[in-house]
Order: C-alpha cells, then structure tokens, then sequence
C-alpha cells in the first residue's frame, strides 16, 4: 500500500513535462503562423519631385507643309530696269526631308511700247539667277506680248504668274525670278513689283 503515492508522484512528474513540451510546442507555432493583418494606414505624403531627365533625340518630321515668301517693289526705288535676262529676286527654303517645293511668282512689268514694234517678255521661275531659258522641259514659263498694231505708250502695265512645281532633297534650296524682255526691248521697260511664294510638300 505504501507503492501509490509514488506512482502518482511518478505520473504527475510525466504529465508536467508533457505540459513543458506542448507550452514550448505552442510558442514556436505562436512565431511561425502570423495572426491577422491589421487595417492599412493612411497614405503618406508625395515625396518631392526628381531631378529633370536629359532631353530626347529631335523627333521625325511631321507631315504638314514649309512656306517661305518675298515680295519686291522696286518703282519704290526707281524701278529695275530690264536689260536682257534680269534677276528679280531670290528665295530659300530649308526641308527636312525629299518631297517637292512649288513655287509661285507674280510680276508686275511697266512697258514702254512703240508703234510698228512687237514687246515680248518672259518670267522664270528657276535654280540659277541667269537662266531665262526657253528650251526647259522641267518647268513653264510666263510669257507674253505686247503686237506691234498697238499704237505708242511709254508706260502699259502688264501682270502675269508662273506656278511650277520643283522635286528636291532635305536641305536648303535657293530659288530665283527671272525676267527677260526678248524683243522690242527698251530703256523704260522695267519691273514695278514682284512676288514668290515657296511652299514645300514632303513624299
């Protein structure tokens, strides 16, 4: 009879390690599966601005048309005389690409015509300040005449415009107005005003 109390004794020593073990047991399960996510916080303030990035390559050429223009008015300066092939003025246009470039002339001439003499001109629109060719076939020419039945005036004002069209490839591009008084051609026969307009059109 005196056995008992210590097996009891025995058993509760069991029991109280095994309550050790599974204390420890729940600890590390504690640690290793995380409990519910709380509530999210508020947003926090934008942070301030990064420095500016370098700056990109130039972008392609966009589909739209070049215009450049002049106009000359030389009666405001007396006139400009018309000896042979005459330069009225020039006129760039830079491109950044092929296409065409047309080109858009209008001349105010004052002629000085006798009676018996037939005045005939021409207007040139064209790459080159002496060029008042008749023999071109890559673009028109304006021309006109006063008949020789008219009787005298020294001063008829004659007008007219030349529109050809010119291919080119990117870059600057000069163009010149001609004028060239081919027969009956006189000291008073002069340019009183001239305009061009150079508009570009990309392939």
């Amino acid at each position: 009879m005196m056995g008992a109390p210590a097996q009891a004794g025995r058993m509760g020593a069991a029991l109280g390690a095994v309550a050790v073990v599974l204390a420890a047991i729940a600890l590390v399960v504690s640690f290793a599966i995380p409990g519910p996510a709380g509530q999210t916080g508020a947003t926090g303030a934008d942070g301030a601005d990064g420095a500016t990035g370098p700056q990109g390559p130039t972008g392609p050429a966009g589909p739209g048309t070049l215009m450049n223009s002049t106009m000359s008015a030389p009666w405001f300066t007396g006139d400009l005389p018309i000896v042979g092939c005459t330069n009225i003025h020039s006129l760039d246009l830079t491109v950044p690409s092929a296409g065409t470039i047309v080109m858009t002339s209008t001349v105010h001439l004052w002629v000085d015509h006798t009676a018996g003499v037939t005045d005939s001109w021409s207007f040139h629109t064209t790459d080159s300040p002496t060029d008042c060719s008749a023999s071109t076939t890559d673009r028109v020419r304006y021309t006109a005449e006063i008949p020789s039945s008219w009787p005298s005036d020294s001063l008829i004002n004659q007008a007219g415009t030349v529109v050809n069209a010119f291919p080119v490839a990117a870059g600057t591009h000069t163009f010149y107005l001609n004028v060239d008084m081919w027969s009956g051609q006189s000291v008073d026969d002069r340019v009183s005003e001239a305009s061009t307009v150079l508009v570009f059109y990309p392939s």
